[in-house]
C-alpha cells in the first residue's frame, strides 16, 4: 500500500509540473556547446536563462523560404541594466551568418535580417552571456517562412544561381558570410531582357554610398560590367539597358553586396520583350554579325566598355546606299560611332552625339556584295540604325 501511494504522488507530481511550467522552456546549462545544442523546432516559443557562458541551439528548416531570430527578455521583471546584456550569433553551412549581435537587457527585441535556405537546412543559435543576469530569462523563436520568390543559399555561384521566373520579383539579401548572390533565367523570346533591381522596402539603412553592384554574364562573359547601385536610391529602382538575346539564351544576374546593410533586404526581376528587330548578342564580331532588312529600323546597346555590335545585308541590286544611325530616342544618352564596310574597305565612319537617327552618309554597292555594320560607343546607351536604297 505505502509502494502505491509513493508512485501515485510520484504521478500527481509530475502532472503537476506539466501544468505550472511552460511547454516551451529550455533548461539551459546543458547545452553550452555546439555538440551538446538543445534540439528546437521552428516557429515556436522557447525560454531560458543563463548559468553559463553559452547556450547552444539546433533546428532543422522545414520550409523553403528564409527563417530569422526573434529574441527579447522574458519579462519586464529582474534587472535591466543598459550595458550588459547578450551576444547573438547564427551559425549555418560551417560558418557564422549572424555573429556576435549584442542585446541590452534594459533594450532586449530584436529580430534578425531574413535568411533564405532551402528546406532541411540546420540552423545553430549561439546565446552568449555578456553580463546578463542569470535571474534575467530570455525568449527567443526561430520563425521559418514558405516562400518561393526568396533567394536561396548557397548560390555564390553561377553553377549555383537560383532560377528565377520571367516577370517574378524575387527577393534576398547578405549575411555576414554571404557577399555574392546569383541568379539564372532564359529567354522566352528572342528580343531584349531588362533586369529591374531595388530594395524591397524603405526599412533599414538608408546609405548613400552603401548599396550593391549588379552585372551581368551570359556565355560566360561579363555583358553588363557592374553596376552600383545606392541604397538610398534603389527604392525607386535600377533598369538595366535592355540585352538583345535569341530564345533558349541563359543569363546570369550577379547581385554583389557593396557595402549594403544585413538588414536591407532587395529585390530584383527579369523582364523579356519580344522583338524582331533587336540585335542579338554576342555580335562582336563579322563571323556573329545579325542580319539586316532593308527600311527597317534596328535597335542595340553597347552593354560595357570596349563592346561593339556587328551586323550585315546581302546587297540586293547595283545602286547606292543610304546609312542612318543615331540614338534610339532623345531619352537615351550618350554617343555611338558607326563604321560601314564593303569588300574588307571602310566606305563610312560617323558618329552621332546626342541626336535621334538620321542620315550619315551614303556609298555605292554591287547585286552580291555583303555590307557590314560596326557600331561601338559607350556603354548603356541605346543605338538605332537603318539601310536603305
Amino acid at each position: 500500500m505505502i509502494k502505491f501511494k509513493n508512485k501515485f504522488l510520484v504521478a500527481m507530481l509530475m502532472m503537476f509540473l506539466v501544468m505550472i511550467l511552460p511547454k516551451s522552456v529550455v533548461f539551459a546549462g546543458t547545452n553550452n556547446s555546439q555538440e551538446a545544442a538543445q534540439v528546437i523546432s521552428v516557429n515556436t516559443s522557447y525560454s531560458g536563462s543563463m548559468d553559463s557562458e553559452y547556450a547552444w541551439y539546433k533546428t532543422e528548416l522545414t520550409e523553403s523560404g528564409y527563417f530569422y531570430l526573434d529574441f527579447d527578455r522574458f519579462s519586464e521583471d529582474g534587472d535591466k541594466y543598459v550595458n550588459v546584456g547578450w551576444k547573438l550569433s547564427i551559425y549555418v553551412d560551417d560558418k557564422f551568418i549572424l555573429e556576435d549581435v549584442w542585446v541590452s537587457e534594459a533594450n532586449s527585441a530584436y529580430k534578425s535580417p531574413n535568411y533564405g535556405y532551402p528546406k532541411g537546412t540546420i540552423a545553430y543559435i549561439r546565446i552568449q552571456n555578456d553580463g546578463a543576469g542569470t535571474k534575467v530569462p530570455y525568449k527567443f523563436s526561430v520563425y521559418n517562412q514558405k516562400d518561393s520568390y526568396w533567394e536561396s543559399e548557397k548560390n555564390d555561384t553561377q553553377k549555383t544561381a537560383n532560377t528565377l521566373t520571367l516577370k517574378k520579383s524575387y527577393y534576398g539579401n547578405f549575411s555576414k558570410a554571404d557577399t555574392v548572390d546569383y541568379f539564372s533565367t532564359k529567354m522566352n523570346k528572342t528580343g531584349y531582357a531588362q533586369i529591374h533591381f531595388g530594395r524591397r522596402d524603405l526599412d533599414g539603412d538608408k546609405y548613400v554610398n552603401a548599396g550593391w553592384k549588379i552585372s551581368v554574364i551570359v556565355n560566360n562573359k561579363i555583358v553588363l560590367d557592374p553596376v552600383f547601385v545606392s541604397e538610398a536610391t534603389a527604392l525607386d529602382g535600377y533598369v538595366s539597358p535592355q540585352f538583345g538575346y535569341k530564345k533558349g539564351q541563359k543569363i546570369y544576374v550577379r547581385v554583389e553586396n557593396d557595402g549594403a546593410g544585413t538588414a536591407v533586404d532587395y529585390k530584383i526581376q527579369v523582364k523579356c520583350k519580344a522583338s524582331a528587330l533587336w540585335e542579338t548578342e554576342n555580335n562582336d564580331s563579322k563571323s556573329k554579325a545579325d542580319k539586316l532588312k532593308l527600311n527597317k529600323k534596328y535597335y542595340g546597346v553597347c552593354t560595357r566598355n570596349n563592346d561593339s555590335d556587328w551586323f550585315k545585308y546581302k546587297a540586293a541590286k547595283n545602286g547606292t546606299l543610304k546609312f542612318y544611325g543615331g540614338k534610339r530616342s532623345l531619352d537615351d544618352s550618350g554617343w555611338y560611332t558607326f563604321e560601314v564596310y564593303v569588300k574588307g574597305k571602310r566606305v563610312l565612319s560617323a558618329s552621332n552625339y546626342n541626336n535621334a537617327i538620321g542620315k550619315l552618309g551614303s556609298f555605292s554597292v554591287k547585286k552580291g556584295q555583303t555590307v557590314y555594320v560596326k557600331v561601338s560607343g559607350n556603354y548603356r546607351s541605346a543605338y538605332a540604325l537603318k539601310l536603305k536604297y
